[in-house]
């Protein structure tokens, strides 16, 4: 699955096609990293991250995608 690159939010099924984890563990990643947003005083919006901030968490180099 191909992200374009100007899509600001990824869904689980995206999350899963850049990580390979299954999909429980994409919504997973995706409530903690809401959770580190929303104590930073950010809006979220439900079973959707960041695709920036999912990159920065991750800790690579992912400009390329």
């Amino acid at each position: 699955m191909e992200i374009p690159k100007d899509k600001i939010l990824i869904n689980p099924q995206e999350v899963m096609a850049l990580t390979g984890l299954e999909y429980d563990c994409a919504c997973k990643i995706i409530r903690e990293l809401n959770e580190e947003l929303k104590a930073k005083g950010y809006r979220t919006i439900r079973g959707k991250i960041l695709k920036d901030y999912l990159f920065e968490r991750l800790g690579g180099n992912y400009a390329s995608i």
